[in-house]
């Protein structure tokens, strides 16, 4: 939940104090900025908190909340999108109590994707074989086994108020004779964000289908076939 007027501290101290028994492990955050006068050599900074970073016992779940932002992340051991937009709801609903006004610019889901590829025997991956977006090479360099490799864009939906993020790379595989690839999709709204509590859930729950349509627009059915 993305806020077009900063929080004020008050309000974010507030909704940490409220979570200590289930979020018991409570990092302060705080913004720190720096100066230099190239004409007199003097120097100066600044630290200020800005927030809370708050996780669970278990590690599994994570709450970030400063000045410009609401962040509510599921880690491993993973759950579904309900029980994910079920406790954004519930936080919500708490700092809605603590804040004077609703005052939200955008709101946006990100997930990220870890996807194993079996590696070939001269140490090769066809890419194009798992995936529908990836790296053109001359025929010089497709016979090389892939080291590193990274794609980021950013897309603006033609008929509907959302922005993509997207990004894919390669990343170390924790599996023998694999290289993974990592997919990182950020779906946010560019529209108005609707007053009503309802119609905002509603469209909350919309990223989680623009998120899928992307992710399954990006790999191919030999990709699917490794989730089996």
């Amino acid at each position: 939940m993305h806020f077009s007027k900063p929080l004020e501290l008050k309000w974010i101290e507030a909704f940490a104090r409220k979570h200590n028994t289930r979020f018991p492990r409570n990092e302060d955050m705080f913004e720190i900025s720096a100066s230099f006068n190239a004409q007199t050599h003097q120097s100066a900074s600044n630290t200020k908190k800005i927030g809370y970073k708050l996780t669970s016992g278990d590690n599994a779940r994570v709450v970030t909340i400063v000045p410009s932002q609401l962040a509510i992340s599921h880690l491993a051991p993973y759950t579904d999108w309900g029980e994910l937009c079920s406790d954004a709801r519930q936080h919500w609903t708490t700092l809605s109590k603590i804040m004077k006004s609703k005052s939200l610019g955008h709101i946006s889901a990100r997930y990220i994707n870890r996807i194993d590829i079996p590696i070939k025997t001269d140490g090769s991956v066809d890419m194009h074989k798992y995936f529908n977006l990836g790296l053109s090479l001359p025929s010089y360099l497709q016979t090389m086994a892939l080291q590193a490799f990274q794609v980021n864009c950013s897309l603006h939906h033609a008929n509907e108020p959302y922005l993509y993020t997207l990004s894919i790379a390669s990343t170390p595989s924790p599996l023998i004779d694999y290289l993974s690839f990592i997919i990182d999709i950020d779906v946010a709204t560019t529209g108005t964000v609707p007053a009503d509590e309802d119609k905002l859930w509603e469209l909350v729950d919309s990223l989680q289908k623009h998120k899928n349509d992307l992710f399954e627009s990006c790999i191919t059915t030999e990709t699917r076939a490794l989730f089996q």
